[in-house]
């Protein structure tokens, strides 16, 4: 069971090329910087290739939670296949790491060396917060992204 990983596939009634391009014409550049110097038209920054795409929603102000569309175009009897695949951004699960690593000295001994109650709490309490602001962002804008991405088509 992934939690924090959506699939889903799509069946476009249009040739791969086609499929390519209008994908391009609705993703802008990847340059994370921009979100914060100019406002973007597109609904989506990132990279399209001839089979593939890597792309994120674009967003005002910039979400660390949008997932991450990884995708790719093929060939069906009935025009393309488009499967994507939802990721948080690789930074959130480097931070969840840092996070629980930081966490880890309090499991074991708690703030005064000692193993009790408020000890084995207080870290438990931090954890499921952590992953519940984690789950819970990350699942509200999967919905937005993928409503966004079918608008495409």
């Amino acid at each position: 069971m992934n939690l924090l990983i959506h699939k889903f596939e799509r069946i476009v009634h249009s040739p791969p090329s086609e499929v390519m391009e209008t994908l391009k014409a609705h993703v802008g550049p990847k340059d994370f910087w921009k979100n914060f110097r100019e406002p973007v038209e597109k609904p989506f920054r990132g990279d399209v290739s001839t089979s593939a795409f890597k792309i994120f929603r674009t967003t005002s102000p910039r979400n660390s939670f949008a997932p991450f569309l990884h995708g790719k175009i093929i060939p069906h009897p009935l025009g393309t296949k488009v499967t994507v695949t939802m990721t948080p951004h690789p930074f959130i699960f480097a931070f969840l790491c840092i996070w629980f690593l930081g966490l880890l000295p309090i499991f074991a001994l708690g703030p005064a060396g000692e193993l009790s109650l408020v000890n084995l709490l207080t870290p438990l309490a931090m954890t499921a917060f952590m992953l519940l602001l984690t789950y819970a962002g990350f699942w509200l804008e999967v919905k937005k992204s993928k409503e966004a991405f079918f608008d495409i088509f």
